[in-house]
């Protein structure tokens, strides 16, 4: 059973778009994940969420050239938009400290396993011949997983940048 429901959060958390309900109640229009009841008007609505960022909102100026108008309804898209933003952030900061974790496991793992196979090497030509060849295989795979780590780093604090300019 826990299987089943792993799959379906998968397959739902891999969708590219979710549904949305506009809501109209006595006038006001909300937004929600779940269908409208006892609403007048409204229905569900299509989103993309694979949007690298939250769209800005376009201002109309009034006729008299004064300051732009935004409505109720484009503030709230956007504090939609921001909101899913912030989260998928969230959630793709959370994937990468997870796949640094894990990278860092593997290297762990691969080292050890060169420690150990330097441990017992002969003492003489050979051994010592193995011993700088274990060693720069040592070498290649920190390389390789440091490469890796930095490059996931260097994500995160992309992410961050970027969820705290949607947080101003």
């Amino acid at each position: 059973m826990k299987a089943l429901i792993a799959a379906i959060a998968l397959l739902v958390a891999g969708s590219a778009s979710a549904e949305i309900y506009k809501c109209t109640v006595d006038g006001k229009t909300s937004f929600s994940e779940t269908p409208c009841v006892n609403a007048k008007a409204g229905g569900a609505i299509k989103l993309k969420l694979d949007e690298p960022t939250a769209k800005p909102i376009l201002a109309v100026a009034n006729a008299a050239g004064s300051a732009p108008v935004v409505s109720d309804k484009d503030k709230s898209d956007q504090d939609f938009r921001v909101r899913h933003r912030l989260r998928a952030i969230e959630e793709e900061i959370t994937r990468a400290q997870a796949q640094i974790r894990s990278l860092n496991s593997q290297m762990e793992t691969e080292m050890d396993n060169l420690r150990a196979s330097k441990r017992i090497s002969n003492n003489n030509l050979a051994g010592a011949t193995r011993d700088v060849s274990i060693s720069g295989e040592m070498e290649a795979v920190a390389s390789k997983y440091t490469n890796k780590i930095k490059s996931l780093e260097v994500e995160i604090e992309t992410l961050r940048q970027e969820r705290t300019k949607l947080q101003k």
